[in-house]
């Protein structure tokens, strides 16, 4: 599916941030806001942000499908 967003990083720890992101619940805490790298704490958002956005795609088409 297409985003309209790169998600491109160029170091490890933002990598794993960002997948770190996508497997955390939306209202969780950002757990690389307190760190000295806020690339790393901005791939975490970014991942957070696209899993919010899959899962609210997916609960419209479950209930799209559902009326049928």
């Amino acid at each position: 599916m297409y985003t309209g967003k790169s998600y491109i990083f160029t170091t490890a720890v933002e990598q794993q941030a960002f997948h770190e992101g996508l497997k955390a619940t939306a209202n969780s805490h950002n757990p690389y806001a307190a760190s000295n790298s806020p690339h790393a704490a901005r791939a975490w958002g970014k991942g957070n942000e696209l899993a919010f956005r899959l899962n609210a795609r997916l609960g419209v088409q479950y209930l799209n499908a559902a009326k049928v």
